[in-house]
C-alpha cells in the first residue's frame, strides 16, 4: 500500500502546485481586472453625477419658467383689460416665449432622463462577464 501511495502522493503534490501556481496567476488577473472594473465604474459615477447635476438645474429652470409663464399670463389678462397701444403686444409675447423656453427645457430633461437608462451598462457587461468565467471554471 505504501508503493501506491507513494507516487500518487507525488501526482498529487504536483497537481496542487500546479493549482497553486495558476491561482497566483489567477488571484493577480482577478485583482487588476477588478481595479479596471472599479475605475470602469469611477468613470461611469462621474458621468451620471454630471447627468443628474445637469437634470437638476434644468427642473429649477423648468420651474422658474412655467412660473414665469403663469406670472406673465396674469398680467396679460390685466393687460387686455387696459387701452394701450404696446402692452397688449409684449404682455402676449412675453408668455409665448416663456412657454416656448418651458417646451425647449422640458424637451431637454426628457433626452437627459431617457440617457441614465444606459448607464453603469460597461460595468454591468464587465460584471457579468467576469461571473460568467468564474462560474465556467468553479
Amino acid at each position: 500500500m505504501s508503493a501506491v501511495m507513494g507516487p500518487l502522493a507525488g501526482k498529487v503534490a504536483i497537481e496542487l502546485l500546479d493549482a497553486v501556481r495558476i491561482a497566483r496567476t489567477a488571484s493577480g488577473l482577478l485583482i487588476e481586472h477588478a481595479a479596471s472594473t472599479a475605475e470602469l465604474a469611477r468613470l461611469d459615477w462621474e458621468l451620471e453625477s454630471a447627468r443628474l447635476k445637469k437634470f437638476v438645474l434644468g427642473m429649477q429652470l423648468l420651474a422658474v419658467l412655467v412660473g414665469l409663464t403663469l406670472l406673465y399670463a396674469g398680467m396679460l389678462a390685466v393687460a387686455i383689460t387696459w387701452n394701450t397701444q404696446y402692452r397688449l403686444y409684449v404682455m402676449t409675447a412675453l408668455p409665448l416665449l416663456f412657454a416656448i423656453a418651458s417646451w425647449v427645457t422640458w424637451r431637454y430633461l426628457d433626452r437627459l432622463s431617457q440617457q441614465g437608462e444606459d448607464r453603469f451598462a460597461a460595468v454591468r457587461a464587465e460584471v457579468g462577464k467576469t461571473l460568467n468565467l468564474v462560474r465556467s471554471h468553479l
